[in-house]
């Protein structure tokens, strides 16, 4: 329909605000990141990796963003076990938050939640 607003709570805009591709900054993620253990009773989880990459922004007016500045980003990726968890579905969401505290707090996982907390210094 021509004029109408799309309401689409999935869809969004896609603004480039760094330098690097898509498949650059894949190429760095997979080359860095580093992955929790998750117990085998956490079961809407199937990994949580983290790590940091530099990356180099792109002029962006419409964020008043210049170019050539180097960012530290900080990344913790959850990757659920479904697809249907979390969204909208807040009961789903609950299981999924309390099974990525079970894997932050599993003893294996001590000094990878060490470093992830100190980002919060």
């Amino acid at each position: 329909m021509a004029g109408a607003v799309n309401t689409c709570p999935f869809c969004y805009a896609n603004f480039q605000l760094f330098q690097e591709t898509v498949e650059i900054a894949q190429k760095k993620w997979d080359a860095t990141a580093k992955s929790f253990t998750v117990p085998t009773d956490v079961l809407s989880v199937k990994t949580i990796k983290y790590g940091s990459m530099d990356l180099t922004t792109k002029k962006n007016d419409y964020f008043g963003i210049r170019a050539g500045d180097s960012i530290g980003v900080r990344i913790l990726n959850v990757e659920p076990s479904s697809a249907n968890i979390g969204g909208f579905n807040y009961y789903d969401y609950a299981t999924l938050v309390q099974d990525i505290v079970k894997v932050m707090q599993d003893p294996r996982n001590q000094d990878a939640t060490g470093k992830v907390l100190k980002w919060f210094d």
